[in-house]
């Protein structure tokens, strides 16, 4: 029998995404339990309910998880409507300490969902926190903070972090801030990457341009963004200059005096003379009305861009089942045709329109090509430069 060597099987092992496969592999020999930990335990959940037992797990002298951990997803247990709500997650403080020792230096991805830290002080989680000193990148999604001071300050628990997401995320606002609610931070010199989903951008921004040093943020997704947020937005932009790499924001009126008016007026791209990338999100999105032509002020906010870099400008495209027909394609396509044929010579290294198709149900394989022919024939001037790129991201 002929036996493979051991980095061929890790390989193979590297290539398998489902955890049932990998934990059947892992039974049937030592060799492919071996090759199996790295991946099986690549992820792990920890809630309030399971915390205790996988502490308890940790202690054994053969376990074989402490490092292989590469990513936590901290979720709180949900509330118990019959009776009083469960112990949190963060309120089991000396547990929390002994798994970030145990498995800390081996992370490097975190998310946090479901979690309410109104009533907490940093300094509950922070040592916990602090046990991953090799942590690149945090996602916050539907966690409550007393204030974005706050919010802030956990970033900072993380002198390597790379990339930060906030998704859904709320706090006090600033004008309620206590000395009890305010926190002293200091946000990481390594970040590069912000995405602000679903929070108050201004309060962030704010407390970006109060840093005696700027923080420099390459990679910056915006989200959807409200006209209270543009001002804070565009001075924030403005002062990184040359340094934005790239820029991810969307609108949810494109109507006179609407996001993206606001943007406009208060964003002074011009500024931003290294802009590689930019991405406008739902340029088309079924569940908006809109009672004007959007395209106006989509094609002011790209004239205003002087970057000498930018190759790649993108649009998301919202395609749902019931709104396939032809009514749904009237969109301004010969306008967008057009401006891209003959007035992006002042930007001497853009190369791709980009049209990311994004489906909210699974489509029929043989409804794809259909689709991306429709779009193709809506921009013959860009389709025969060979400007045009179609991606599909399905969403269901």
């Amino acid at each position: 029998m002929v036996v493979l060597p051991a980095e061929i099987f890790n390989i193979i092992f590297s290539l398998i995404d489902d955890q049932h496969s990998l934990a059947n592999l892992a039974l049937t020999s030592s060799l492919f339990l071996q090759c199996s930990r790295p991946y099986y335990f690549r992820s792990i959940i920890i809630t309030a309910e399971n915390v205790t037992k996988l502490a308890d797990l940790l202690t054994n002298p053969y376990q074989t998880i402490s490092g292989r951990i590469r990513e936590l997803h901290l979720i709180d247990a949900p509330f118990n409507d019959d009776g009083p709500p469960p112990r949190g997650l963060f309120e089991r403080e000396d547990i929390l300490i002994f798994v970030a020792s145990s498995i800390g230096p081996t992370a490097t991805s975190m998310f946090l969902d479901c979690i309410d830290l109104v009533s907490f002080h940093p300094r509950v989680y922070q040592q916990f926190l602090s046990g991953f000193p090799n942590l690149l990148s945090i996602e916050l999604a539907s966690v409550s903070f007393a204030s974005v001071s706050q919010v802030l300050c956990m970033l900072g628990s993380f002198h390597s972090l790379e990339g930060a997401s906030l998704n859904n995320i709320g706090w006090g606002s600033p004008t309620n801030d206590t000395p009890d609610n305010v926190y002293d931070y200091e946000i990481p010199p390594s970040l590069r990457k912000l995405c602000l989903w679903g929070c108050y951008k201004r309060d962030v921004m704010k407390c970006f341009l109060s840093q005696k040093a700027l923080p420099i943020i390459r990679e910056l997704d915006l989200g959807l963004i409200s006209p209270s947020d543009t001002e804070a937005i565009g001075e924030y932009i403005g002062r990184l200059g040359k340094d934005l790499a790239s820029l991810s924001l969307g609108f949810s009126s494109l109507d006179a005096g609407g996001d993206a008016d606001d943007f406009y007026l208060n964003c002074n791209l011009s500024l931003n003379t290294q802009l590689e990338s930019i991405h406008f999100d739902r340029l088309l999105y079924f569940a908006e009305y809109r009672l004007t032509n959007p395209w106006p002020w989509i094609s002011r906010i790209i004239s205003s861009i002087r970057s000498t870099a930018l190759t790649t400008i993108c649009f998301s495209i919202y395609l749902p089942h019931s709104h396939l027909s032809n009514s749904y394609f009237h969109f301004c396509w010969s306008e967008m045709d057009q401006f891209f044929n003959q007035r992006m010579m002042m930007l001497p290294c853009f190369k791709h329109l980009q049209l990311r198709i994004c489906f909210d149900f699974s489509p029929d394989p043989d409804m794809i090509p259909l689709v991306l022919d429709k779009i193709e024939k809506k921009l013959p001037l860009c389709n025969e430069g060979g400007i045009l790129q179609l991606k599909i991201n399905t969403q269901h």
